[in-house]
């Protein structure tokens, strides 16, 4: 992995990248997640009283939650300039989103995981 922006990078340049994937990962989990999001990206989501039966595929929970770790990997790549770091990104927040919506994990663990994620990717930038 080439990251020509960060070689020869003093301690200060990975903190500011560790806080701009923080940053980046408070506003793809809050902001950009919208209420149906956050409920449809589990596999137990019942849709609303009165909606069709085709509105909501039994798979939706899938491509909800596919489209939610995708704005992530979208975020830690453009942040990175990695493909690698944004596909690791996705496979590792949506398996954590998953044990989350399947009670395996605290909302607490849920957040720690995902800013442990962070912390690792900057770790595997700086030891490249």
């Amino acid at each position: 992995m080439d990251f020509w922006w960060l070689q020869q990078a003093d301690v200060s340049a990975w903190i500011a990248l560790l806080a701009a994937l923080f940053i980046g990962h408070a506003l793809a989990d809050y902001a950009l997640q919208t209420e149906f999001m956050a409920r449809a990206k589990s596999r137990h989501y019942c849709p609303p009283p009165g909606s069709r039966p085709a509105d909501t595929p039994p798979t939706l929970w899938v491509y909800v939650l596919s489209a939610h770790c995708a704005l992530h990997a979208g975020v830690v790549w453009a942040l990175t300039a990695c493909g690698w770091l944004g596909l690791a990104e996705f496979i590792l927040h949506w398996i954590i989103d998953w044990q989350r919506a399947e009670g395996r994990l605290s909302f607490h663990a849920d957040q720690l995981s995902h800013l442990a994620c962070k912390a690792a990717y900057v770790a595997a930038i700086a030891l490249s």
